[in-house]
């Protein structure tokens, strides 16, 4: 047999390399007998809440290439060559030197095991119904993440949706942990019924809250539909799962209370987050010449509090660093929060004509944000006009976290709404326009050269 190290084998490896260094358990004590499956309970939800194993990491590179932030020379020095070349929209980003994306292998990591999981479930036989409810939250829990990591790769890896089109470039979809099965990368409609899939019968097995925001719930699972429905376009789904997760849980922090002259005055598993991820850590993430774009600075008034609770002054005058993660320090956050929640049942509602369902979320949401006096409740009977301030808070609300990308890349289908980026770097204007082949990144060359997927046109 040839030793090709081909998707997703390649990945996979490493996987249960990883599995096995962390979990001894699951070696045979037999010497011709290497890897035994994991089948107990425990030993199931122990594969996916190995965060150090990265089950709760989401891609950066749509934030380095987002106008999120605004690096100081000194910092984009530092990075990788290939962040570098997401920050400038180059358009190839892998150097022969590293052929390799984290943000392709982790995602796949997340979806083997949780394949891992499902495949264990197939076997286990419940002693009595306490057991059979474990299980049942159990394979939630994997179908979660499995939907949880496809949505990830999607905004990264295939082209921004089209509702109603039928792109034949998605991804290769894996439904087992067979690591000999190489899958072809699936349509876009295919992958999309496969997240479908995946979380709405993770909603249907989970309990509404988790014993750990690390972990998938009902409450995360229709917090992640209603994200992926304003994706595909569909508001009245957006709408509707936003609906069926705020009956769950819509409280939010009131920013006044916060301290703003504490280093992160947001604290980690705080009551906002519904699902906790964090991108990975990097020089981006710790300096303190990591800026946030200027322009996007100014749009915070006088009494937002989110002016003094996610910024503190830079290195240089004028400019500002970030400082309000919800992870409670450096970490930017990755997962899903009830602001994001709300914000998007404002949009859903919005865009559905529920305009007055759409003013009360976005004024609550703001109570909680601004200085008493400092706005006038908002009441618009336009949907542009009222869409435009939903729009603006998510960009306010939402930064440096791994939604901003997402929210370009289906923005730009319309044509109000859409956006042209622009750089400086070293003296030189880069544009990064709407609709520009530069939205969708490149699959790693060891995946199109070893497996011979078809790459993205970049």
């Amino acid at each position: 047999m040839k030793n090709h190290y081909k998707y997703p084998i390649f990945i996979m490896i490493i996987s249960i390399v990883h599995l096995l260094s962390s979990c001894e358990e699951f070696l045979d004590a037999k010497p011709d007998k290497a890897l035994v499956v994991p089948s107990t309970l425990d030993d199931l939800q122990g594969v996916m809440d190995a965060m150090n194993r990265n089950t709760n990491s989401v891609p950066h590179i749509g934030l380095v290439s987002s106008d999120d932030m605004l690096l100081s020379p000194s910092v984009l020095d530092n990075l990788s060559e290939q962040q570098q070349a997401a920050y400038t929209w180059e358009k190839e980003i892998f150097t022969p030197a590293q052929p390799y994306s984290s943000d392709w292998a982790t995602p796949y990591q997340q979806v083997f095991l949780a394949n891992v999981v499902l495949d264990g479930l197939k076997d286990h036989v419940p002693m009595d119904t306490d057991e059979e409810l474990r299980a049942r939250h159990i394979k939630g829990r994997a179908l979660f993440m499995r939907g949880h990591a496809y949505t990830q790769l999607m905004e990264i890896f295939t082209r921004p949706y089209e509702p109603g089109g039928h792109d034949p470039l998605g991804l290769p979809l894996k439904g087992s942990s067979d690591v000999n099965k190489l899958p072809r990368r699936s349509t876009v409609p295919e992958l999309v019924d496969r997240i479908l899939a995946d979380l709405r019968e993770a909603s249907s097995l989970l309990p509404d809250k988790a014993e750990y925001s690390t972990r998938g719930s009902k409450w995360a699972a229709e917090s992640l539909l209603a994200r992926f429905s304003l994706v595909l376009g569909d508001y009245e789904k957006a709408y509707g799962h936003a609906g069926n997760a705020m009956a769950i849980g819509d409280g939010l922090i009131d920013f006044s209370g916060l301290d703003p002259s504490a280093p992160y005055p947001i604290g980690e598993l705080n009551p906002e987050t519904i699902y906790y991820a964090t991108l990975p850590s990097g020089r981006y993430t710790t300096s303190n010449m990591t800026y946030v774009a200027p322009e996007l600075y100014a749009l915070y008034g006088e009494g937002d509090f989110r002016k003094s609770v996610f910024f503190e002054p830079g290195e240089e005058d004028g400019f500002y660093s970030f400082k309000g993660s919800f992870t409670g320090g450096y970490l930017f956050f990755g997962g899903i929060s009830t602001g994001e929640l709300v914000l998007t049942f404002a949009e859903g509602a919005a865009r559905t004509g529920r305009l007055e369902e759409a003013q009360d979320a976005l004024n609550i949401f703001l109570e909680h944000r601004m200085a008493p006096g400092s706005y006038v409740p908002v009441n618009i009977a336009d949907e542009d006009g009222l869409l435009e301030i939903i729009l603006e808070e998510r960009r306010k609300e939402l930064l440096f976290r791994n939604i901003r990308w997402m929210d370009l890349r289906r923005l730009n289908r319309e044509e109000k709404w859409s956006v042209t980026l622009t750089r400086t770097v070293n003296g030189e204007e880069i544009v990064l326009p709407p609709g520009d082949s530069r939205y969708t990144f490149p699959l790693p060359p060891e995946e199109t050269e070893l497996n011979g997927l078809e790459q993205n046109p970049r």
